[in-house]
């Protein structure tokens, strides 16, 4: 889901907690966190507290959550045996789909792939994520535009 809507058929949403049960990492983007939580977009919860529930609920996984709202930007969301950690980051002026997917890649990559540091790793994503999102705007690109040397 994206933006507090869904854009997949409720049956597969339906699977996805049978799934995260034997995963090791997610990376939920704010809206998808809020589904998966168990409580919903409108129980009235402070955005943080989604990561905590959902936590709860996937113990032995880890979570990396994007987009998550803060008071005047967004943050990502680390939860990582049993510790969480917020790291904020600038929300820029455009919103594109896909945006958590190129985080996630640039994240795995550098984290699994080349065994750069979790948070070091957090920080390159979000950096050429962030980087991507700017090389688009630059482009009046309505698409998220890949621009060289991302990967």
């Amino acid at each position: 889901g994206d933006h507090g809507r869904v854009y997949v058929p409720h049956e597969i949403i339906e699977v996805w907690p049978s799934i995260l049960q034997v995963a090791h990492w997610a990376f939920p983007n704010y809206t998808e966190l809020e589904l998966l939580s168990g409580v919903g977009p409108q129980s009235g919860l402070i955005p943080r507290e989604y990561l905590k529930i959902f936590g709860n609920r996937f113990p032995s996984l880890s979570v990396i959550a994007t987009s998550i709202p803060d008071t005047h930007n967004l943050e990502i969301g680390l939860l990582h045996k049993g510790v969480s950690e917020f790291i904020p980051i600038t929300q820029l002026p455009q919103n594109y789909g896909g945006t958590g997917d190129v985080f996630a890649a640039i994240f795995v990559k550098k984290h699994f792939m080349q065994g750069i540091t979790l948070n070091e790793s957090l920080h390159i994503a979000a950096t050429e994520t962030a980087k991507a999102i700017q090389f688009s705007i630059e482009q009046n690109s309505k698409e998220l535009l890949i621009y060289p040397n991302t990967f």
